[in-house]
């Protein structure tokens, strides 16, 4: 069978093509731009988001740089002594309690005097730990009460050299200061230290430590505002994870130790 369209019928279809055609081109266009816009809103957003992590991350470490530089020139000017262990972890506590994300401060020297404290520490609010040629180097840990005035014994580790440690030994070979890996504090905090060599008269004298806790960034990153259906995590180069959201960070092994959850683990 022969189809035959008269005149008006073609006039009718090319007006129906030229409509449909730029309405289409205009659906096709206006889907794309908008799709564009909204990947650049997401892409933006996450921007921010990440600049304000960063900016977070960045105060948090300058607190240790910070605390660990200044209690470090008031070693090498002798402003503060290790003669007087009680006296002198007594400015440790000042610096310890000036900043909420310092989870502990110690000092040791080549003499094996070492004098440490810390926060949140076996239960207690503020630990002091001391050892030394007076308490035979066995290291003990007290609580303090309100008054910061030491209590009982929290932790004793006898036959202490702090001079063997991993922070210790870290700072004396690099002659400079770093930071540690990140590793795990008892209650599950992440902790990050910075460790800095201590010289008096151009000569190696010990080691500062200063001890801060990044749970702040989960927090953080947990109270932001995120795209909906969003994640964000902050990784280590090995994919640990060190903050997210909606993520476990903290694993149990088998033998019921803790461990870090590596970011191929989660399900997020």
């Amino acid at each position: 069978m022969k189809f035959q369209f008269s005149i008006k019928q073609y006039i009718i279809g090319f007006s129906i093509l030229i409509t449909i055609i730029p309405i289409s081109l205009v659906i096709y266009f206006s889907y794309k731009f908008s799709e564009k816009s909204i990947h650049n809103f997401i892409f933006d957003h996450l921007t921010e988001k990440m600049v304000s992590i960063k900016h977070n991350l960045n105060t948090l470490l300058s607190v240790g740089e910070n605390t660990n530089h200044t209690l470090q020139d008031l070693i090498e000017t002798e402003s503060i002594v290790l003669n007087n262990q009680e006296n002198f972890g007594a400015t440790l506590l000042v610096h310890l309690k000036n900043g909420h994300d310092i989870m502990s401060i110690e000092y040791a020297d080549e003499r094996n005097e070492t004098v440490g404290v810390a926060r949140e520490i076996f239960g207690s609010e503020y630990g002091m730990g001391i050892s030394g040629k007076d308490s035979n180097y066995n290291y003990h840990l007290r609580a303090l009460d309100a008054r910061d005035q030491q209590r009982e014994v929290l932790w004793t580790l006898n036959n202490y050299d702090s001079r063997t440690t991993s922070w210790y030994t870290t700072a004396k070979m690099a002659n400079k200061p770093l930071w540690t890996p990140i590793y795990l504090w008892p209650n599950d905090e992440f902790g990050l230290d910075f460790v800095s060599p201590v010289k008096k008269n151009d000569k190696f004298a010990g080691v500062l430590d200063v001890s801060i806790r990044l749970n702040t960034l989960q927090v953080f990153i947990e109270n932001s505002k995120h795209y909906p259906n969003s994640q964000i995590f902050l990784l280590e180069k090995d994919g640990s994870i060190i903050a997210g959201t909606d993520v476990e960070i903290v694993a149990l092994h088998s033998n019921d130790s803790r461990r870090r959850v590596v970011a191929a683990e989660s399900n997020n």
